[in-house]
């Protein structure tokens, strides 16, 4: 589910979707997954920072 949203964010694997993945961590200890829609996570202006690109 995206965080900015609460809709489901969808995987499809022939389909160009794009969408932010963060793994969250604090103190060093990672505590969970947030997952994005592209735009959405651009609506929420960049919590964690500008992501990388896909290699």
């Amino acid at each position: 589910m995206c965080v900015h949203c609460r809709a489901q964010v969808k995987f499809a694997a022939r389909v160009q979707l794009k969408q932010v993945i963060a793994n969250v961590y604090d103190k060093g200890v990672w505590q969970r997954v947030e997952h994005y829609h592209a735009d959405c996570y651009e609506q929420a202006e960049k919590p964690y920072g500008v992501p990388a690109e896909k290699s």
